[in-house]
């Protein structure tokens, strides 16, 4: 973070030998008098599959909070605004409007819509609780389609490390692995 606002770069990778998805990501983020912010991020997509060949596109992503009441923070973000296309395929085209409600302290409630342009609106609802201090639990469900989600999530200052697994009717069981780590250390699990 500077006085400027906030940087960030990310990277994801998904697949193996035959078939591979790659996200390389820059963000940026700022905001005004602590009740809004504002990010942008530049994702650049690669498709690899083996003896297939390969291919890749850019993606801007934008999002906005505000934070209405000391205990609300309403968001919004959009996915992709400029429709970019990969080898013949567009990606997904997603917004999604959200609130998070954090009323008693170890507890946040969220609850948001979100909106593939090619499927019907999707209702999310999940909840966050700081089990001890910095570690914490979440729990969550989706409509469409029906699915339910459940991680673990350490926070230790310079950085975090999380588990999550997500269950689809179709698809069974995914787990996720993530770890971040801050170049200045943060307020922990605050919006400034």
């Amino acid at each position: 973070p500077t006085r400027w606002g906030n940087g960030a770069a990310s990277f994801e990778s998904y697949g193996f030998d035959l078939y591979r998805e790659s996200t390389f990501g820059l963000a940026y983020s700022g905001g005004f008098r602590e009740k809004f912010i504002y990010g942008i991020e530049a994702n650049y997509y690669h498709v690899a599959i083996k003896d297939g060949g390969s291919a890749g596109t850019i993606g801007f992503d934008a999002g906005l909070l505000f934070k209405i009441h000391p205990y609300v923070t309403v968001g919004f973000t959009s996915r992709n605004i400029n429709q970019p296309v990969i080898a013949h395929d567009e990606l997904a085209q997603v917004m999604a409007l959200g609130v998070s409600v954090n009323m008693f302290e170890p507890l946040t409630i969220n609850a948001d819509l979100y909106k593939d342009v090619r499927y019907d609106t999707d209702i999310r609802v999940g909840a966050e609780y700081e089990v001890i201090h910095q570690l914490f639990l979440r729990v969550g469900v989706a409509s469409k389609p029906s699915s339910f989600s459940a991680g673990l999530g350490f926070d230790f200052g310079i950085g975090m490390i999380d588990y999550a697994l997500y269950t689809h009717q179709d698809l069974g069981v995914t787990h996720a692995v993530s770890a971040s780590l801050h170049l200045q250390r943060q307020p922990i699990r605050k919006i400034q």
